[in-house]
């Protein structure tokens, strides 16, 4: 069963996502972090790599190699699985 702070995170990904263009980075992707928690538990692989998909940009834009790579290569192992 979902919990109700689950179903808020997952109905409100682009809210993490607008924390992160707002510049609450570290809020905004803890926030996101547990939304593709909720997606990954779910099964929703399209909301999961689209969230991630979105992180990576967010990452790469803000210089974060490491962390961009980290990101990646889960994206990778989702589409490959």
């Amino acid at each position: 069963m979902v919990s109700l702070f689950n179903k808020f995170l997952v109905n409100n990904a682009g809210y993490c996502l607008g924390l992160l263009i707002l510049g609450e980075t570290e809020f905004g992707l803890d926030a996101l972090h547990a939304a593709q928690t909720v997606f990954e538990q779910n099964g929703e692989r399209g909301a999961l790599l689209q969230s991630l998909e979105n992180e990576l940009r967010l990452l790469e834009h803000e210089g974060r190699g490491i962390e961009a790579n980290q990101v990646r290569q889960k994206i990778q192992l989702i589409e490959q699985a």
